[in-house]
């Protein structure tokens, strides 16, 4: 387990209680979104309701497109947080605490939660770039596969059996969805498809 925290080596202690950490954010951008100043002005501020900072451990895959959303959000909000590396063949890391089989996967001051929590309705938080157009581009060809893998030589708590299973299981499986993905789309060229 690893502490993760961004922001300027600074441990910054939150406004809200956990549930209401997202709504401050999207709020405050809401806010700032209105077209005049007459409206801005009339929105209601915002108060601090408690100043404890929740303890937070997110379950997750180094290279998962949501897992790094999930963090970017954290990060955003300056929230401290731990980082479990999951198995990503086993998944003993997730079988510990919950049923639930899929990252991320955050325990919240010792309650398991997913990461519904942190999707923002506002359209300024909106990734413009689609979900399925990220294995595509990531897993190519087999060896940028194994090249994105490569993490699980060094990250996580894993035999060096469980490693090596985890390096090759895990790029050939993403290697056939990408492969999938692409045909289910109607991908011709999914570099291209980023830019369209």
């Amino acid at each position: 387990m690893m502490h993760r925290f961004r922001s300027a080596g600074v441990k910054a202690k939150a406004v809200m209680p956990w549930t209401g950490m997202v709504a401050l954010g999207c709020a405050t951008t809401a806010t700032a979104a209105y077209s005049t100043p007459a409206l801005a002005k009339a929105a209601p501020p915002l108060t601090p309701i408690d100043r404890s900072t929740p303890e937070v451990t997110l379950y997750q895959y180094e290279p998962c497109p949501y897992c790094c959303k999930t963090k970017a959000v954290l990060d955003f909000l300056k929230v401290p947080y731990n980082v479990v590396e999951v198995n990503p063949v086993t998944k003993k890391e997730l079988k510990a605490i919950t049923d639930y089989n899929k990252v991320p996967v955050a325990v919240v001051d010792g309650q398991v939660r997913g990461t519904r929590l942190l999707a923002c309705p506002h359209p300024r938080h909106t990734i413009p770039i689609k979900v399925v157009l990220m294995p595509p581009n990531i897993y190519r060809t087999v060896p940028e596969a194994l090249q994105a893998f490569q993490y699980c030589l060094t990250e996580g708590n894993f035999t060096a059996w469980e490693r090596r299973v985890s390096l090759y299981t895990g790029a050939a499986a993403m290697y056939v969805i990408s492969k999938r993905l692409k045909k289910k789309y109607g991908f011709d060229d999914e570099r291209l498809a980023l830019y369209e």
